[in-house]
Formats: C-alpha cells, structure tokens, sequence
C-alpha cells in the first residue's frame, strides 16, 4: 500500500480484512494521513444520511482520528502497520457526512480533485 500526506488512499479490502464486523457494511473506505491526525472516509450503499435505508442513496461518512504518535509526515509512519492500528482503534464514529446520487458522485466527494490512491 502506498500512503502520501494529505491524499486519500482507497484501502477497502484491507479494511475488511482487518475488522470484517465493521468494515463489511461499506462499499468503499479509503484513509488519509495529515498533520496530526487520520481522515477515514466509508462509502456505504442504501443509507441516507439521517441512517435511513433509502436505495438511491451513498452515504459518505468522513471520520478524524485523532492519532497524534502515528501521524507524523515521514515514511516511517506511513505503513501498513500504523494503518492496521489506526483501523483497529476506531470507534466507528463520523465527523460528518453527505449524501450521493451515485458511487462515482461518492468517490468524487472525498477526492475533492486531488485523486485517490487506489490499492495495491
């Protein structure tokens, strides 16, 4: 897996490798290191964003974890290791969170037009 600073890398099966409990319900869930914290973004299926089934709908979910000792911005820290802890301490909580009409339109609201590093 390859992580860069402040760019969305897509890590859905690793994340349902991980913890199958959680991650299973969501269609995508990509992750992002910052200065001194992680972003988690999941893309859920038929959920609106009142948790609501509603087949139309994508919910994307963005979540900050706030992981201060693995965020620092240097390759030691951006690994597969420190984001398997990272998966592993979260406690499913969102910070805030938007509907879509389409998984593409889903996709294109945590890119935000910086692109997304899919997994290897």
């Amino acid at each position: 897996m390859k992580f860069e600073f402040s760019k969305y890398t897509d890590i859905t099966s690793f994340a349902k490798k991980v913890n199958p409990y959680i991650f299973n319900v969501y269609k995508k869930v990509y992750i992002c290191p910052d200065t001194l914290n992680w972003w988690l973004a999941t893309i859920q299926e038929g959920v609106n964003e009142d948790y609501e089934e509603d087949p139309d709908v994508f919910l994307v979910e963005r979540d900050k974890i706030d992981y201060p000792e693995y965020s620092r911005v240097n390759d030691r820290f951006l690994n597969q290791n420190v984001v398997r802890n990272v998966l592993e301490n979260w406690d499913a909580s969102s910070w805030d969170n938007e509907e879509a009409d389409s998984l593409e339109e889903a996709i294109e609201l945590i890119d935000g037009g910086f692109g997304i590093i899919q997994e290897d």
